[in-house]
């Protein structure tokens, strides 16, 4: 009797294992499902955000490489160059006193005439004579290296508009302009003449902007900060999921609250 009951007991408790153990299996298969299930939803909508804007990233670049200025492989440079012109002042000093000849310096107005070969651009009239300065910009392009920017100075009395008198000239080339803009934004060049004038030349290179970089570069911006909401979601998810696989028995029945 005492054997069969003993007996009666072990069954018993190993049935009470066997369930135990069952109902820990399915607690974790469960735990270890619904863990999972949120780090993969967590990490596709991360890296669908992700691959959004890398792939943005990609037209984006496709877009600004084919919006540079092409290559003329002929002219051995990049054109056609836009380029916005200044020529900012001038020291005339060593002249001044041929400049004015038997004219009297406050009737006399001094300005500058701009070409390449194509179009050309007159600027606004300075009445100081020795050092004169203007504001004038003009919108250039350059076509290839062998093109020059022609400048011409002369001097007039606003008394008689028939008396223009040529001060001095110089010239610079595209191939030099193009050199220096391909590694800076702006040339600004010192420039001494033959009889000892001194001008300020002031080139700036400008940039068509295409729409569709602006349109992307929103976009990709737009999308950063979607990337920024889900990051933390699914930072927490991961941490939960890893946290769960290197937890022992002990500690995954403290997990749960058993």
């Amino acid at each position: 009797m005492d054997v069969a009951l003993t007996k009666s007991k072990l069954a018993k408790t190993q049935a009470d294992t066997d369930a135990l153990k069952a109902k820990f299996i399915q607690l974790f298969s469960e735990e270890m499902e619904s863990r999972k299930g949120s780090y993969f939803e967590a990490k596709e909508k991360k890296d669908e955000v992700f691959r959004e804007i890398e792939h943005l990233k990609t037209s984006l670049r496709l877009i600004e490489n084919k919006s540079k200025k092409r290559m003329n492989t002929k002219a051995g440079g990049y054109y056609p160059l836009k380029v916005e012109v200044r020529l900012a002042n001038a020291n005339l000093a060593k002249n001044k006193d041929s400049i004015v000849g038997k004219d009297i310096e406050d009737d006399l107005e001094i300005y500058y005439k701009m070409d390449n070969g194509k179009d050309l651009f007159k600027s606004d009239s300075c009445k100081n004579i020795e050092n004169p300065f203007w504001t004038n910009t003009f919108l250039v392009t350059l076509e290839n290296n062998q093109e020059r920017l022609y400048f011409q100075v002369f001097v007039i009395s606003d008394i008689d508009d028939k008396s223009e008198r040529l001060v001095d000239t110089f010239d610079i080339s595209a191939s030099i302009i193009e050199q220096h803009l391909r590694s800076n934004d702006e040339l600004t060049d010192n420039i001494s003449t033959s009889i000892s004038n001194f001008f300020t030349l002031c080139i700036k290179s400008i940039n068509d902007t295409n729409p569709k970089i602006e349109t992307y570069k929103a976009r990709i911006a737009k999308l950063e900060e979607a990337l920024a909401e889900v990051e933390p979601p699914y930072k927490e998810a991961r941490n939960r999921f890893e946290k769960f696989l290197h937890l022992k028995g002990v500690e995954l029945l403290d997990e749960w609250g058993i």
